[in-house]
């Protein structure tokens, strides 16, 4: 239940919120998306254009690939911040390692956000983070410039899927339309984020074929992706990118559910699905949380033993279809 006595603005009054503070310090969730990062960045980025001394945290898990939009961006040690604004945070346990302390704002878009900062800013009707970061923009320094633009697609096209989830809407191509007319290079984006591919990402998606598991007529997914798969297939961080989507390309698959062993011994789980099937009561089961299309969660035990947990709360789940 979403704690009713934290305080909720609009994104005019997250404008003047931040207009009124200095010293800041931008937090990410972990194992950062394109949502979190773009979002972030953008938002660092407006806030320094308007004379604030603001910076993001130094997220140990922005991968290659984003670290060229976020390294000039990241605070060092000699940072001392006054205001710490989270952005894309769902929950209070999903900040990135090295970092503990209160949320002065939160901004952010899932609909299962407690409401952990001190303020709030969540909009569960927008389908990314980046459109809500780019109402804020626009009410603190007006249209967001070239770069701005840039990392706001991002995170809009990311978890959009380009426009192909289910949580794309009109208010999504709109702020999309607004970013194009901002300078937002969308062509060169498109590629690196949707278009090209590494010859290592095309095997490690050759294993998942291989091993898919097919339940209910084929209608549900779920895929191992084991430790010896990542080092076989040579795979980094960015090449994992939407690797949960991966089930859903093949007709009459509407759910997909990959499990990924992790070094410390726990499974993370990421469930896609179409309408008719809520990820995120799949994954609350375990803790997490997220979209109803699209959501995550961590199981705390080797994956044999995760994915049995697991394959019994979707049968729960899909028998009340």
């Amino acid at each position: 239940m979403k704690n009713q006595s934290k305080t909720v603005l609009s994104a005019s009054e997250t404008a003047a919120e931040l207009s009124a503070q200095d010293n800041i310090l931008i937090v990410s969730h972990k194992k950062p998306d394109g949502d979190t990062m773009g979002s972030s960045a953008a938002l660092c980025r407006a806030l320094k254009r308007y004379g604030k001394n603001a910076w993001l945290l130094n997220n140990s898990g922005f991968t290659a690939r984003q670290l060229g939009y976020v390294s000039e961006l990241t605070a060092d040690e000699s940072f001392v911040w006054n205001y710490t604004v989270s952005v894309d945070v769902a929950d209070d346990d999903m900040f990135p390692d090295g970092f503990s302390g209160k949320i002065d704002l939160c901004i952010d878009h899932h609909g299962s956000n407690p409401l952990f900062g001190e303020k709030n800013c969540v909009c569960p009707e927008r389908a990314s983070c980046a459109e809500v970061v780019l109402a804020v923009i626009e009410n603190l320094v007006g249209d967001p410039d070239p770069k701005e633009a840039d990392l706001l697609y991002i995170g809009l096209s990311t978890d959009c899927g380009c426009f192909r989830y289910g949580n794309t809407d009109a208010a999504s191509h709109l702020a999309a339309a607004k970013l194009i007319e901002c300078g937002a290079d969308v062509y060169s984006l498109n590629q690196i984020f949707f278009e090209k591919t590494s010859a290592h990402r095309v095997a490690l998606e050759s294993m998942l074929y291989e091993g898919f598991r097919s339940l209910y007529d084929g209608k549900v997914i779920v895929s191992l992706l084991t430790l010896d798969m990542l080092s076989r297939s040579g795979v980094n961080e960015d090449d994992l990118d939407n690797i949960a989507s991966l089930p859903l390309r093949i007709e009459g698959v509407e759910l997909a559910v990959t499990v990924r062993e992790l070094p410390d011994g726990s499974s993370k789980v990421s469930a896609r699905s179409g309408k008719g099937f809520s990820c995120v009561e799949l994954c609350s089961r375990f803790g997490g949380g997220g979209h109803p299309q699209a959501s995550g969660c961590t199981i705390n035990k080797a994956y044999p033993d995760a994915v049995s947990l697991l394959l019994c709360e979707i049968d729960k789940l899909w028998k009340k279809i």
